[in-house]
């Protein structure tokens, strides 16, 4: 992790431009990089991480994110 990532802050607060935001409940894959914000309750992966996976709260389960 490099100086200026800030972890769970939960969207409040200064969100640096240059720096990424992740944000609560996020699962990040192993040799991820991670460039731009993370949003609550997601999995990501890759380089760059893409958001792979988004938590339904209304159906209390995991969902796999549309690909392109």
């Amino acid at each position: 992790m490099l100086p200026g990532v800030v972890i769970g802050k939960n969207g409040e607060g200064d969100r640096s431009k240059t720096n990424p935001t992740i944000l609560d409940n996020v699962t990040i894959g192993a040799e991820s990089v991670v460039a731009k914000d993370v949003s609550s309750n997601t999995i990501v992966a890759g380089n760059s991480a893409q958001v792979i996976k988004k938590y339904n709260f209304d159906k209390e389960i995991w969902e796999k994110t549309k690909e392109d």
